[in-house]
């Protein structure tokens, strides 16, 4: 399936669209060379990542920093991803949603405050390489292939729920074709840290009603050794 649907988007696209350089080209459709309404995060939202199009010859070296094993609901956190300079074009797409495909609040550092790394050229008054995009009820961090070396993304868990992180990284080699790209894909579970207070237990702790039912019973079988 995985392999259909990417001879689909390719046999579509004309030779120099099958690496999106642009962002509306994502939202095109794909038998206009589009990538038909996907933006290829990895996020259960989109389902595919870009190593659906794209060769995993030369997977670039990306580092991920400030991911927690587990959110706080109300907690800011905020996630960088890095790449290396190597004369490569680099772009990402990233997502953050729940188990009903809702994102939590997410946002990019205003633009006074960030860094070269997040600019086009890396340079210090450059553009910012990064915007959010809403596709629908969905939040989608894109970064162009400017020049740009890092991203850092800010996050707030609204509720307990579990949340899953999707995001690909493109390194084109810069012929315009998929062929010769390196991926690197991150696909994670953020588990919630509160825990449900309708099951059998609360922080490892037994509920009230089921530390009372067992008292009873362990009375109750004392009673009968008794008798």
């Amino acid at each position: 399936m995985k392999a259909a649907i990417a001879l689909a988007l390719i046999a579509a696209a004309p030779p120099a669209a099958h690496a999106y350089s642009e962002l509306e080209r994502f939202g095109e459709p794909a038998v206009d060379g589009g990538g038909g309404g996907r933006y290829f995060t990895g996020a259960p939202t989109d389902g595919y990542s870009c190593h659906v199009c794209h060769d995993d010859v030369a997977a670039p070296p990306v580092t991920v920093t400030g991911l927690p094993d587990h959110v706080e609901p109300g907690a800011t956190y905020d996630l960088t991803l890095a790449w290396p300079e190597d004369g490569r074009k680099y772009a990402l797409a990233l997502e953050l949603v729940d188990a009903d495909g809702n994102p939590p609040a997410t946002a990019l550092p205003a633009l006074a405050d960030q860094p070269p790394e997040m600019r086009c050229a890396g340079d210090r008054t450059g553009a910012s390489a990064a915007q959010i995009v809403s596709v629908g009820a969905r939040r989608i961090v894109y970064v162009e292939p400017c020049g740009a070396h890092q991203v850092t993304v800010r996050f707030t868990p609204p509720s307990d729920e579990d949340l899953f992180i999707g995001a690909g990284v493109v390194a084109a080699d810069g012929f315009e074709t998929s062929d010769g790209d390196g991926t690197f894909e991150l696909r994670r579970k953020l588990t919630s840290s509160v825990t449900s207070t309708t099951g059998c237990a609360i922080n490892g702790q037994p509920s009230s009603g089921l530390a009372l039912a067992l008292a009873v019973l362990g009375l109750t079988l004392f009673r009968k050794r008794r008798d």
